[in-house]
Order: structure tokens, then C-alpha cells, then sequence
């Protein structure tokens, strides 16, 4: 099962995502070139553009050393985009590109009413490409 979960993740990053609003100042290293899709988007890259379908723009800031980044900080700010698995697994590994740390899974859906696990509605499936690998850590 979490070799099809990974297969998911990093078969939608191949997509490309076609969205003004999506933004991001991380940067990966070199060792985790792996993470990128075909289009040559970084999970930080491919994070923000999934989560821009929830809130119009959002931009995936860089990470201060040992940080991480958290899941929704209250029932309010929780939507489908970051109650999401996919988005969770983008993030860590944006996180670890940036030699940082995560957080579990269990506390980044502390405050999601639902959660969505392996997957993520796109609208327009052909803008969306994800690596091909895990998609939980």
C-alpha cells in the first residue's frame, strides 16, 4: 500500500502546475534532485500550487534552522488542502530538501475536522505532476 501511496505522490508531481499564484524562496539541495517532478518543480514548488487551489495564493517560505512545517493551527485555518496527505508528504520533504526537520502526521492533522490520505482532487488533472515516490512519511 505505501508503495502505491508513493507511486500517487510522485505521479502527480510529473504534472505541471500552471497557477501565477503559487510561489516559493525554499530551495532543495542537490541530493534530493529525486523529489522534483518532470517538469523539473521541487516539492516546495508543487506543495504551494496545491495549496493555492484552497486559498487563492500562498507562498512556501523557506525554513529557519530546525523548523518545520506545521500542519493548520486551529479548526478555522483547517481546509481540504492542508488536511491532505499529499500536501503533508510535500512539505516534509520540502523540509528535509532544505536539511531541516518534519513533524509527524499525527500532529499535522491534529486540527482537521477530515483528512484526505493518498490523494488529492485536482481539477485540471493534466496541470498536476507529482515525483514519483512516498507520499506519507
Amino acid at each position: 500500500m505505501l508503495a502505491g501511496l508513493l507511486l500517487v505522490i510522485f505521479g502527480f508531481l510529473g504534472q505541471n502546475f500552471f497557477v501565477a499564484s503559487q510561489t516559493t524562496n525554499a530551495t532543495c539541495d542537490a541530493a534530493h534532485n529525486w523529489a522534483f517532478n518532470s517538469k523539473k518543480q521541487s516539492p516546495c514548488q508543487v506543495a504551494s500550487a496545491l495549496i493555492t487551489v484552497c486559498t487563492g495564493s500562498y507562498e512556501v517560505v523557506a525554513l529557519p534552522i530546525d523548523s518545520h512545517y506545521a500542519g493548520p493551527a486551529n479548526v478555522q485555518d483547517a481546509n481540504p488542502c492542508w488536511c491532505n496527505s499529499v500536501v503533508y508528504s510535500l512539505l516534509a520533504e520540502c523540509g528535509l530538501c532544505q536539511d531541516r526537520t518534519i513533524t509527524m502526521w499525527s500532529l499535522w492533522e491534529i486540527n482537521c475536522p477530515s483528512v484526505s490520505d493518498s490523494s488529492f482532487h485536482c481539477l485540471y488533472p493534466q496541470d498536476c505532476t507529482f515525483p514519483a515516490g512516498p507520499i506519507r512519511m
